[in-house]
C-alpha cells in the first residue's frame, strides 16, 4: 500500500481530520492532502513521529512505496551535496578572515604580499575588509551550525568562533579609529599644497607614537600613498600629481 493511503487510513482509524493530523505536525491541512494524494512526501524526521505517535513500524510505512524510497533518497543525496558545500564555505570563511585578519592584528605585517588596493602595506585596510567580511562569515557559521552535525550539540557552538575572533576585530578597528579620529586633532606637522588643472589641493601630514596619517582635499588610489614618513608622503603624492601634469609645493 501506498505511503499516502496508509496515512489517511491511520488518520481516519483515529477519528482525525486533515486539520487535526496537520495541528499535531505544525503544518498545513493542504501538506496533509498532499501526503495523502501522493503528490508529497513527509520529511523523515515527521515519519518518525508519525511512527511513534501511531506504533507503527517504519517498515510497514515505507514497504511497497518506491517513489517514497526514491523520495528520500534523493533528499539524502541532495542534502549531502548541500553540506558538503557548506563545509567548503565554511573553510573559504575561515581562511578569508586568517587572510585578513593577521596582518591586521600584527599591523603592517603583509605575510601574503597583497598587491592593489593593500600595496603600501596598510594595516588599516585589513580592519576595513574584515567589517565587510563580517555578516558573509556569519551566514557561513550559521548554514554550519545547520547542516554540519555532531554529536555533542553543544560543540556546534565552535562554528562561530570565526564570526567571535572576527567580531573582536571590527570592535577593536572602530576603538582605534575613534582614538585615531581624536589624535587627529593635533596640528599637523607638515602642510603643502598641490596644482592640478588650475586646481588647488591642500594636504596636512600628522604623526604620532605608532600611527602615522594625512588629509587631503583631493583622492589619490591608496596605493599611490606612503605614509612612513613626511618626506616619503610628500614624495609620493607629488610624483603622483607629476604623472598627471600638476606639481606640489
Amino acid at each position: 500500500m501506498e505511503l499516502g493511503k496508509i496515512i489517511a487510513e491511520i488518520r481516519k482509524n483515529n477519528n482525525l481530520t486533515q486539520d487535526d493530523l496537520a495541528n499535531k505536525y505544525f503544518i498545513t491541512r493542504q501538506t496533509i492532502s498532499n501526503w495523502e494524494n501522493g503528490k508529497s512526501y513527509p520529511d523523515l524526521e515527521t515519519l518518525v513521529k508519525i511512527s511513534n505517535d501511531f506504533n507503527i513500524s517504519l517498515d510497514e510505512l515505507l514497504k511497497g512505496d518506491k517513489n517514497m524510497i526514491k523520495d528520500i533518497t534523493k533528499k539524502q543525496k541532495n542534502y549531502n551535496i548541500i553540506r558538503s558545500f557548506i563545509i567548503a564555505l565554511y573553510i573559504f570563511g575561515i581562511l578569508c578572515l586568517l587572510y585578513f585578519a593577521i596582518p591586521y592584528i600584527l599591523h603592517n605585517i603583509n605575510i601574503f604580499d597583497i598587491t592593489g588596493a593593500f600595496s603600501s602595506n596598510d594595516w588599516l585596510g585589513f580592519g576595513y575588509v574584515l567589517i565587510i567580511l563580517i555578516i558573509p562569515l556569519l551566514i557561513i557559521n550559521l548554514l554550519a551550525y545547520i547542516f554540519v552535525d555532531l554529536k555533542n550539540k553543544k560543540m556546534k557552538l565552535l562554528f562561530f568562533i570565526p564570526t567571535v575572533i572576527c567580531l573582536l576585530c571590527v570592535a577593536h578597528y572602530f576603538l582605534f579609529i575613534v582614538d585615531w579620529n581624536e589624535e587627529k586633532s593635533a596640528k599637523p606637522i607638515a602642510v603643502f599644497e598641490c596644482h592640478v588643472n588650475k586646481n588647488t589641493y591642500k594636504y596636512k601630514y600628522y604623526s604620532g607614537e605608532g600611527w602615522s596619517t594625512a588629509d587631503h582635499d583631493n583622492d589619490i588610489p591608496s596605493a599611490e600613498i606612503d605614509t612612513t614618513s613626511e618626506e616619503t608622503f610628500f614624495q609620493s603624492v607629488n610624483e603622483y600629481y607629476k604623472s598627471i601634469g600638476g606639481s606640489c609645493s
